[in-house]
């Protein structure tokens, strides 16, 4: 599954594995719990990625597109067994995509 706004990231998201494709609005609102969760968005949807993840899923911070902070309790990550990991690629994603894509992906599969 994969979260955009923009109709044109569609076909990329297909290529990289996504076998749905939602708006943020839509995520929020309705859905299974997720095992695995990449997110560049940040905001008010990392919070509706995390309340969403399956005991034992996965939640990967990878940017903060939105420039929203959001901040989530510990004890919420703790008590249900859900991991959360960030990657930060800094300035250096844009010069080697295919390795920026190679970490995320190794991220995913953990």
């Amino acid at each position: 599954m994969a979260i955009s706004g923009s109709w044109a990231r569609h076909p990329a998201m297909v290529r990289a594995g996504a076998t749905a494709i939602l708006t943020p609005e839509r995520f929020e609102e309705d859905g299974p719990p997720v095992d695995v969760a990449l997110d560049t968005v940040g905001g008010p949807l990392r919070l509706a990625l995390l309340r969403r993840l399956a005991p034992g899923g996965r939640l990967s911070p990878l940017g903060n597109a939105s420039g929203i902070p959001a901040a989530f309790d510990g004890d919420e990550v703790r008590l249900r067994s859900v991991t959360v990991s960030g990657l930060a690629t800094g300035g250096i994603s844009h010069r080697l995509p295919d390795r920026a894509r190679s970490a995320g992906r190794r991220k995913a599969s953990r």
